[in-house]
């Protein structure tokens, strides 16, 4: 078991202090809480055609299939 408070915040900054020292870690809380709180933004990378396995090139159902997938990871994820 740790003896430390450890984190990493999205930004790149750390912070390992002993548990005795909780104010100090709260306080590093509080000054990432944004950063923590906010994921990063992606772009949205959709499907291409060279994402295509061959075998399904002419199979129309399996296209509506994946294009409605793709639509609805986009609609979730943006």
């Amino acid at each position: 078991m740790s003896t430390k408070y450890k984190a990493t915040c999205k930004c790149g900054a750390t912070v390992n202090v002993p548990y005795s020292d909780s104010e100090n870690f709260y306080e590093w809380l509080k000054g990432h809480n944004e950063c923590l709180k906010h994921p990063p933004k992606r772009e949205w990378v959709g499907l291409n055609w060279d994402d295509l396995p061959e075998i399904y090139v002419g199979d129309t159902a399996f296209l509506h299939g994946a294009k409605w997938a793709e639509a609805k990871l986009k609609e979730k994820n943006t």
